[in-house]
C-alpha cells in the first residue's frame, strides 16, 4: 500500500476491528439443550460431536435451555441466530451412556402432552447467517424402560418415526449413532431404533428464515429432543466482483467519479475505505452506496470535506466536488455520518 499515507497504529486498529466482526467461514452452530454448563446436562466447549458423514462433527456447542439471541458458531464468535424454546418446566436425563452428547438431558414429551406449543425448539435469522443454505440434524432420545419410548420429530412439514435406542450405558461417540431415514408411521413393534434424523440436506438445503422443530410422542414413555444442529450447504457465495457496483484495478483502488467520493483504496473484506481526496479513512458498508444517486460513510475528520458553501442542510465539499448533508448538527468539526450526492457523469 505504498503512498496511501496509511499509518501503522491506524492500520492494526483496524484490522483488530475487522477480526472482532467477521463472521466468514463458520459452518455450524449446534444447541444441546442443558443448564448452561451445569454437570451433566452440558457438553464440554472444548469436546467435539457430530455426525461425521455430514461433516458436522465440531466444538463449541451451544449449552442452553431457554431464549437466546445469538447462538455460537463452531469457531466462537457470535451468529445472529436466535432461538426461542416450547417447553414443558420439567427436565430429565436419558442414559448415563449419553453424557457430554445432545441426548443425555432434555425435555419429556408425553402422551398428555400439547403439541403446540408442546416440545420443540423455534430458530431466526437463519438466511443471513447461512446465504448458501442449509440443513438441519437433530437429535432425539427419550426413556427406554419399559417400554421403549416412540414418537417422531418434525420441522412442520415432514415427520421421522423412532424410538430410543436399547442401549444407553456404553458411551455414545459420534461413530456410533443411528439415524432414522422411516417417515411413514410403521406401527407398533416396528419402530426403528435411533439417535437423529436430518431434515433437508447439501443437495436439498433451506433457505428461509425460520426454522421450528417439534417432538411428538406415540407410545412408551416420554420422548424428547436432546439438540439440534444447523449446518451450512456449502461454501458462502462468493462475494460480487467488485466494490458497490464499480470496479477495482489492480492495485485496490476505485474511481467513483470527480464529484462524489473520488478516488478510494479498498479492500473488500473490510467496511473501511482510505479517501485520496481528504486523504482520511471513512467507514461505509457497499450496501450503502448506491452509484448514480449516492450514499453514506462515516467520516472521523469531517473537517478534510473542506465543506464551504451552506445550502439549508447541506454543504459543499470541495475535497469531493458534490454537495453532501449530515445526521449531526455541525460540519467540519469532528466525526459524522455523512451522505453524499453521486454528481458524476
Amino acid at each position: 500500500m505504498k503512498n496511501h499515507r496509511i499509518s501503522l497504529p491506524l492500520l492494526s486498529a483496524l484490522l483488530l476491528l475487522v477480526a472482532a466482526t467477521s463472521v466468514t467461514g463458520q459452518r455450524v452452530i449446534s444447541m444441546n439443550i442443558a443448564v448452561a454448563q451445569e454437570g451433566n446436562t452440558a457438553i464440554d466447549p472444548g469436546d467435539y460431536f457430530g455426525v461425521p458423514e455430514l461433516n458436522s462433527v465440531v466444538t463449541n456447542w451451544n449449552n442452553e435451555s431457554w431464549h437466546i439471541e445469538a447462538l455460537r458458531w463452531d469457531d466462537g464468535s457470535d451468529s445472529t441466530v436466535g432461538m426461542d424454546v416450547a417447553f414443558r418446566n420439567d427436565r430429565n436425563f436419558f442414559g448415563p451412556g449419553y453424557i457430554n452428547t445432545p441426548l443425555n438431558y432434555g425435555v419429556p414429551h408425553y402422551a398428555g402432552t400439547p403439541f403446540e406449543p408442546g416440545t420443540g425448539l423455534d430458530f431466526y435469522n437463519l438466511d443471513e447467517n447461512f446465504p448458501e443454505g442449509y440443513f438441519v440434524i437433530v437429535y432425539v432420545t427419550g426413556f427406554r424402560n419399559p417400554p421403549a419410548a416412540a414418537g417422531f420429530v418434525t420441522n412442520g412439514r415432514q415427520r421421522f418415526y423412532y424410538q430410543a435406542p436399547s442401549d444407553n450405558q456404553t458411551q455414545l461417540t459420534p461413530e456410533t449413532l443411528i439415524r432414522t431415514e422411516v417417515m411413514q408411521d410403521p406401527g407398533a413393534g416396528n419402530y426403528p431404533e435411533a439417535h437423529y434424523a436430518v431434515f433437508g440436506g447439501p443437495d436439498a438445503p433451506f433457505t428461509t428464515p425460520f426454522l421450528s422443530i417439534r417432538i411428538g410422542h406415540i407410545s412408551g414413555g416420554g420422548v424428547s429432543l436432546g439438540g439440534v444442529q444447523i449446518v451450512s450447504a456449502g461454501d458462502p457465495p462468493d462475494p460480487e466482483p467488485g466494490w458497490a457496483g464499480y470496479d477495482i484495478d489492480e492495485e485496490g483502488f476505485v474511481d467513483t467519479g470527480n464529484a462524489f467520493l473520488g478516488r478510494l483504496w479498498v479492500d473488500t473484506g473490510v467496511d473501511w475505505v482510505f479517501s485520496m481526496h481528504p486523504q482520511q479513512w471513512i467507514y461505509t458498508e457497499s450496501a450503502l452506496i448506491e452509484p448514480g444517486e449516492g450514499g453514506w460513510f462515516f467520516t472521523f475528520d469531517s473537517a478534510r470535506l473542506q465543506p464551504s458553501e451552506i445550502l439549508e442542510d447541506w454543504w459543499f465539499s470541495e475535497a469531493l466536488g458534490t454537495w453532501v448533508t449530515s445526521r449531526g448538527e455541525t460540519m467540519g468539526s469532528g466525526p459524522e455520518w455523512v451522505y453524499a450526492i453521486d454528481l458524476s457523469d
